[in-house]
């Protein structure tokens, strides 16, 4: 999972425009195909009012008649925690297409917001994930404002710019194919063959073997095997084959068996007093 921003901080950590709220934005696209996960902005040092994270898809130019359609948005439960970054997860990933513009923004009821100006005066990137420069067309649907904000005691579309200042709304981005964390649930599949038979009755050991099924998301399903070992698949094709010629080998010897070719115990007097089952002596 990735970010936007990294190491930045606001250089503005505690303002606040009181009643009736502000919602604060940032305008981003991707280089890859994924989903958005969490809504991810930083706190002023003194936290109040509620919190709501929000994504929209940017629809028309900042200029002269904004509009973004409403993708996702969600309340945080509890208080974020003042000061640093916060995430407020969404109920279901949106998923998102490379060189389109989505808009990031956090309304909070209280008027509460971070900044530092001019920070968009040119673009920024980490990874598959930019913020182009206010005043830019990046994708050729108008000039774009960067560091968005509106004054509204209710969640809206942010549109409004000022000294393309940004202010910390951000994304958490999974990228399509991104594998599961370390931890996560694996599915798992044990398979064991053993042997019987004569080469059973004089302590051979059972065969073994185990493979796990790793789910990657909307990726599909990978399964990791590793050729050529003995917990690969064509380690278990060894085995199988193994068993099979020493079944073969059992049919095909003139002598007559010493144990049991359905049970593998040894044979008493040409039977299997467990089965029952005679052969020649």
């Amino acid at each position: 999972m990735a970010s936007l921003f990294t190491s930045q901080t606001p250089s503005v950590t505690d303002a606040s425009d009181g009643t009736p709220g502000i919602t604060s934005g940032t305008t981003v696209q991707f280089a890859v195909a994924g989903t958005v996960t969490h809504i991810r902005f930083y706190a002023t040092a003194t936290v109040s009012g509620t919190y709501t994270g929000a994504l929209w898809r940017v629809t028309a130019a900042d200029t002269p008649s904004p509009a973004g359609t409403l993708l996702a948005s969600k309340v945080m439960g509890a208080a974020p925690t003042g000061g640093t970054w916060n995430t407020i997860a969404l109920d279901t990933p949106i998923a998102v297409t490379p060189g389109v513009l989505y808009r990031t923004g956090v309304h909070n009821s209280a008027g509460r917001y971070v900044a530092t100006n001019n920070l968009f005066a040119s673009s920024l990137t980490n990874g598959d994930i930019t913020a182009d420069a206010n005043g830019s067309d990046p994708v050729a649907l108008g000039t774009l404002r960067q560091g968005v904000f509106a004054i509204d005691a209710a969640l809206t579309y942010p549109s409004t710019a000022g000294s393309s200042a940004s202010y910390f709304a951000d994304v958490v981005f999974e990228p399509d194919g991104t594998p599961p964390a370390e931890g996560s649930a694996a599915l798992g599949v044990g398979l064991a063959v053993a042997a019987t038979g004569a080469r059973a009755s004089r302590g051979a050991a059972a065969l073994g073997f185990n493979f796990a099924i790793a789910v990657t998301g909307v990726a599909g399903i990978v399964v990791p095997v590793a050729s050529e070992t003995p917990n690969g698949w064509f380690g278990l094709l060894a085995i199988s084959q193994e068993a099979r010629e020493m079944w073969r080998e059992e049919q095909r010897t003139e002598a007559a068996p010493v144990a049991c070719w359905n049970d593998g115990e040894p044979l008493l007097d040409g039977h299997c007093r467990f089965c029952g089952r005679m052969y020649p002596t």
